[in-house]
């Protein structure tokens, strides 16, 4: 396998906004299941929406024409960390109002 030379595009901030999306939302519902624990809401996020971009290049590795691209997993994680601090905020606020 050869290393992936695409740093660049508009594919990145493609991968970087659905997996932002992913987390957001996932944390967000996890954030109403109690303990209501900030960190663990932000983990979850982070480890659903990071599996599923890794899903995802690993799906494109097998279509022909296509490839594992390992900057769209630099973008997949940032999306990741992004995603997961909104998260964060929304457990932290649902114990605040609680």
């Amino acid at each position: 396998m050869s290393v992936c030379k695409d740093s660049k595009g508009q594919d990145k901030l493609l991968h970087i906004f659905v997996v932002f999306c992913i987390a957001a939302l996932i944390g967000a519902l996890i954030a109403h299941i109690p303990p209501h624990k900030e960190w663990v809401t932000a983990l979850v996020a982070f480890a659903v929406a990071l599996a599923v971009g890794i899903w995802k290049e690993f799906r494109d590795r097998r279509q022909k024409g296509n490839h594992f691209c390992v900057w769209d997993i630099v973008a997949d994680i940032i999306g990741a960390v992004l995603g997961s601090g909104v998260a964060w905020l929304a457990a932290h606020f649902i114990t605040r109002t609680l």
